[in-house]
């Protein structure tokens, strides 16, 4: 839709582009869709919107002008930049693509676009579901290496349904550090957690 002052748009399975009108100049954003597929760590690089409908859970971008961002529900948004701004990336991390790499991918696609090590990016993480409320099973332990019988209560707390069967409320805020953490980048900047 085009409309003074307005903004365009156009949409595909996995991303949307927005080009708005900023002074004189039209600044593009990509927006990096959530899909029904089982979540990864695939990370495309991006020259110019619009782009073909790339399967990815995070997106790179150097192109100036060019804005990236990533839509989620329950999951985390993560967004990256190098110190200098020039090289951007977002992902979308629930716990599948936590556990998948997604994180680490990201990290490693945009190294190579700034040319730069880990340790010159900075990561912000976005709001998701909080860890009183993301109620996981055995399965989601298992996927981080965690103990169903003595979980790390930073990342896992026990809280059985009530009829007994056992169930856990996970922290995806402190997964995704954790993750960050061993890549290694700038300290992890919350931006907000449910």
């Amino acid at each position: 839709m085009t409309r003074e002052g307005g903004f365009r748009s156009w949409r595909d399975d996995r991303l949307v582009a927005v080009e708005l009108p900023y002074g004189n100049a039209a600044y593009s954003m990509l927006v990096l869709m959530p899909t029904r597929d089982p979540v990864g760590s695939f990370v495309a690089t991006l020259d110019t919107a619009p782009m073909p409908k790339p399967k990815a859970d995070g997106i790179v971008t150097a192109t100036p002008g060019l804005a990236l961002s990533v839509l989620t529900a329950d999951c985390l948004p993560v967004l990256f930049c190098n110190t200098q701004g020039t090289e951007v990336a977002a992902a979308h991390a629930g716990w599948r693509g936590l556990a998948g790499g997604v994180l680490e991918a990201t990290v490693a696609a945009l190294c190579e676009a700034a040319a730069c090590a880990p340790d010159r990016l900075q990561a912000w993480l976005g709001p998701c579901i909080g860890p009183r409320e993301f109620e996981v099973g055995a399965d989601v332990l298992a996927a981080f290496g965690a103990s169903t019988a003595r979980p790390d209560p930073a990342r896992f707390v026990s809280r059985p349904r009530a009829d007994g069967a056992p169930r856990w409320r996970a922290n995806l805020p402190q997964l995704a550090r954790d993750r960050l953490l061993d890549v290694p980048c700038d300290e992890p900047r919350p931006t907000g957690t449910g």
